[in-house]
């Protein structure tokens, strides 16, 4: 690659780019004037060459040079003089020699004619130190972009050396590989050091260009590695977003969502679609759509498939044209269906913003109670109910009834004292009972269990020795990734819907009321009066305030602002479940 010009092609160069200022005439009459380029190239310690073109008729020329001094404003008839080799051409140049090094020198050049001597503008330069070279600067390859039929814009930068300053930069292209100062060049506006970009016009569509980036130095013309582009019409990746905030049809595998195709960059996309992913900073899956067409204003359907059960999912719309790939700007997320047994289906609802003990979590329930057959659709819709547990017990269908209306369910159980019951908890057959409330309730205090007891295993997941604690414990009823709700997360829950239809609307409980558990008899009580619902705390546990001893469970019930209070383990409630999330 080329790294120096020769001097006459220095001289054309500069020439070509240098102002033209008024010219000092002696008596040349107009015949022709003359231009000094605004700076000397190669400058050494001892010399330096100092470029100029003649304007007029140059074939009239008889000689031409530079005049130079150590003095600024020197007076021709008393400076140095030191004439050019040649007198063909309009441009030339003049290689000064003999100088003193680090000292400032000035020069016009000048042309002379039959009717006298012409000269041009003043310029400066200084030596080098004794012995010092002339380093060339360096330049960054080019960078082409915002590429037309027509136009293009073309950055690069003079990087930082020891060399001596820039007079001038910019681009030079040319259809021909490593095209140079005497193709067509585009000069910055500033010189220097730096990151600079020039647009070039007048381009031809579908031609190829080879660019290089330029400076001019004492040390002469550097230039840049080489770049091509062809001009023609280059789109740009799509702009893409949602219609809806709203993931729609979510079932056990599959999900839909709107996308809208708002710029598609000048292309039609190729793929559209979304990008996917469990994790938000990874969406590592990719959906194309393959039947759903885009319509006249820029929307598609995207029916997703190939998800998996009970899975929290991230998404943002997608678009691929041969430009690039766009994402939304902003990000979706829902849970898939869960298959709660016994033809029920499960939905997971928006997430809550709360601060539970000091901390700002994001809530989120199912969209209905355990067992239910539907969303409630009103306080008292009783196929909303779902199943009654008694606290802490697992789903071994104990919790299953049938309502008939709004305040009337059946069980197909029946009620036991809890003498009656084996030490595991169920009868001989297996099939489960109802055990009474009493002194000595129907589970252990877990609170009071040590971390042997086999008892730990008859209780929602209160106490940290539970090999599944963290899970919810060892009978949590809930499906996989799902708990029992904590005495401090309903309280801030209460603090959000202070009373039932508060709570209705932001969770959809119905008022089930509870069922009281005796030995001789199962009785449903308060069916319409409130909305209640287990907590996974004792009696005793945190959060539970009125304190109540073992034969006691939390509960939330939903009519004026309570906090979260005791209730016998032995009767029966409805359970909301809650995501589990990390505290």
């Amino acid at each position: 690659m080329r790294k120096i010009l020769s001097y006459m092609a220095i001289v054309a160069v500069l020439a070509a780019g240098a102002a033209c200022s008024a010219v000092e005439e002696t008596d040349g009459g107009g015949v022709v004037s003359v231009s000094t380029s605004e700076n000397a190239v190669s400058v050494t310690s001892s010399g330096a060459t100092v470029n100029a073109v003649i304007f007029g008729d140059a074939g009239s020329v008889t000689d031409r040079g530079v005049f130079w001094s150590a003095e600024a404003g020197f007076d021709v008839g008393t400076a140095e003089k030191t004439s050019a080799e040649s007198l063909s051409g309009s441009a030339f140049s003049v290689t000064l020699t003999d100088l003193q090094a680090e000292t400032t020198y000035y020069a016009r050049a000048y042309a002379e004619t039959a009717d006298g001597i012409s000269t041009g503008e003043e310029i400066s330069f200084t030596t080098l130190a004794a012995g010092a070279q002339a380093v060339l600067p360096e330049l960054r390859i080019p960078e082409v972009s915002d590429i037309s039929p027509e136009s293009a814009t073309v950055s690069s930068a003079v990087e930082v050396t020891e060399a001596a300053g820039v007079s001038e930069r910019g681009i030079c292209y040319s259809t021909e590989p490593e095209p140079t100062v005497d193709d067509t060049r585009i000069p910055d506006a500033e010189s220097g050091f730096g990151e600079f970009s020039v647009s070039l016009e007048n381009l031809t569509d579908g031609t190829t260009y080879y660019v290089r980036a330029y400076a001019v130095s004492p040390a002469g013309v550097a230039y840049s590695g080489e770049v091509s582009f062809t001009a023609r019409f280059v789109p740009k990746a799509p702009v893409v977003a949602f219609v809806s905030e709203k993931v729609g049809n979510i079932d056990f595998t599959t999900a839909s969502v709107t996308i809208r195709i708002v710029d598609n960059g000048g292309e039609a996309p190729s793929e559209y679609g979304v990008a996917y992913g469990t994790d938000p900073d990874n969406l590592d899956q990719v959906y194309n759509e393959t039947t759903n067409a885009i319509d006249g204003e820029g929307n598609a359907v995207i029916d997703i498939t190939g998800l998996e059960e009970n899975t929290t999912y991230y998404i943002k719309a997608r678009a691929v044209n041969s430009s690039g790939t766009g994402l939304s700007d902003n990000m979706l997320h829902f849970h898939t269906a869960i298959d709660g047994g016994d033809g029920l289906k499960y939905y997971v609802l928006d997430p809550i913003s709360v601060t539970v003990d000091g901390v700002a979590v994001e809530l989120e329930f199912l969209d209905r109670n355990l067992g239910a057959k539907r969303v409630a659709e009103s306080k008292d819709d009783y196929e909303a109910y779902g199943w009654m547990f008694q606290w802490g017990r697992r789903a071994d269908g104990h919790q299953k009834v049938t309502w008939t209306d709004a305040s009337t369910g059946t069980f197909e159980l029946e009620a036991a004292a809890n003498s009656e019951a084996p030490e595991d908890r169920t009868t001989e057959d297996g099939s489960p009972v109802y055990y009474a409330s009493g002194e000595s309730d129907w589970v252990l205090d877990p609170n009071k269990a040590t971390a042997e007891d086999t008892r730990l295993n008859w209780y929602w997941g209160a106490k940290e020795e539970d090999p599944l604690y963290s899970t919810g414990g060892t009978n949590n009823p809930c499906p996989e990734g799902f708990r029992v709700p904590k005495a401090i997360e309903w309280t801030a829950i209460t603090n959000l819907a202070t009373n039932k239809d508060m709570i209705f609307d932001l969770l959809k409980v119905p008022s089930a009321g509870y069922v009281v558990i005796t030995t001789s008899k199962i009785t449903f009580s308060k069916m319409t009066s409130a909305a209640y619902l287990w907590s996974a705390d004792s009696g005793t546990g945190k959060g539970v305030t009125n304190n109540q001893d073992e034969n006691f469970a939390g509960y939330v019930m939903f009519t004026t602002n309570k906090a979260v209070r005791g209730m016998q383990k032995a009767y029966a409630m409805p359970v909301r479940c809650v995501k589990i999330y990390e505290n």
